[in-house]
C-alpha cells in the first residue's frame, strides 16, 4: 500500500464501504458502479443529464437506480448493523457511488 492510498484512507470520512472493491462502466449516458465484498455485488446506476441552464457548466449525474441489498446483508453479517446505521450506510452510498462517477471522468 502506498503512503498516498494510507492517507487518502486515513481521511476518508466513509465507515462502511471503505473496504469495497469497485468499478465503474459506462454505456450511452448511464453510469453503473458496482461493489463487490466476498462472493456478493450490488449497483448503482446514474444517468448523465445534460445542463439545464448556463449556470450549470457541466452535466450533471442522477441516481436513477440502487441495487445494494446483497451487499447490505453481507456488511450485516460480517458486523450486525442497528437502526441507527441504515440511514448513514444509505447516504454513504449515495456519496460514495457519485464519487467513484466523478474519479472515473477524471481519469478520462
Amino acid at each position: 500500500m502506498t503512503i498516498r492510498n494510507i492517507y487518502k484512507k486515513l481521511l476518508t470520512k466513509y465507515m462502511y464501504l471503505n473496504e469495497l472493491k469497485t468499478r465503474v462502466t459506462k454505456e450511452g449516458d448511464r453510469y453503473t458502479v458496482i461493489y463487490y465484498l466476498n462472493d456478493k455485488n450490488g449497483m448503482c446506476i446514474y444517468e448523465e443529464r445534460q445542463p439545464l441552464s448556463m449556470y450549470q457548466p457541466r452535466p450533471i449525474h442522477v441516481l436513477t437506480e440502487v441495487s445494494m441489498s446483497d451487499i447490505i446483508g453481507e456488511l450485516n453479517n460480517i458486523s450486525p448493523l442497528e437502526d441507527k446505521d441504515l440511514p448513514i450506510l444509505q447516504m454513504e452510498i449515495r456519496e460514495d457511488s457519485l464519487n467513484r462517477i466523478k474519479e472515473s471522468l477524471q481519469g478520462l
